[in-house]
This record gives structure tokens, C-alpha cells and sequence, in this order.
């Protein structure tokens, strides 16, 4: 969860420093990184709930 931040605020640094962007990119670049952990965080949520529903209806079944 912590990863596509830091990717995200690295590669923002990098390409501001590479081609002479201003801060703004860093920000942009964090807010991308935050967005993807986000969905990530979500995607995952609902597969582990899909998952413990799946299972309690085997436990269920005879």
C-alpha cells in the first residue's frame, strides 16, 4: 500500500529533475501514487469478501 505513493512521488522527483518541471509534478505525481493504492486497497477488499462468501457457502452447503 505504501509502494505506489513512493513510486509515484520518486518518478514525479526524477522527472522534475530530469526536465526542469516545477513542484507541481511532485504533487500530481503523489495524488497519482495515493489514487493507485486506493483502487488497489479496493480491489482487494472486494476479493477478500467475495472469497469469505464463497467459503461460508461451502461451510453451508451439506
Amino acid at each position: 500500500m505504501a509502494v505506489p505513493p513512493l513510486l509515484g512521488c520518486f518518478g514525479a522527483v526524477w522527472l522534475r529533475d530530469r526536465f526542469g518541471w516545477g513542484n507541481g509534478v511532485v504533487i500530481a505525481g503523489l495524488l497519482l501514487g495515493v489514487g493507485v493504492a486506493v483502487c488497489g486497497l479496493r480491489d482487494f477488499l472486494r476479493f477478500t469478501e467475495r472469497k469469505a462468501r464463497e467459503s461460508e457457502r461451502k461451510e453451508k452447503m451439506p
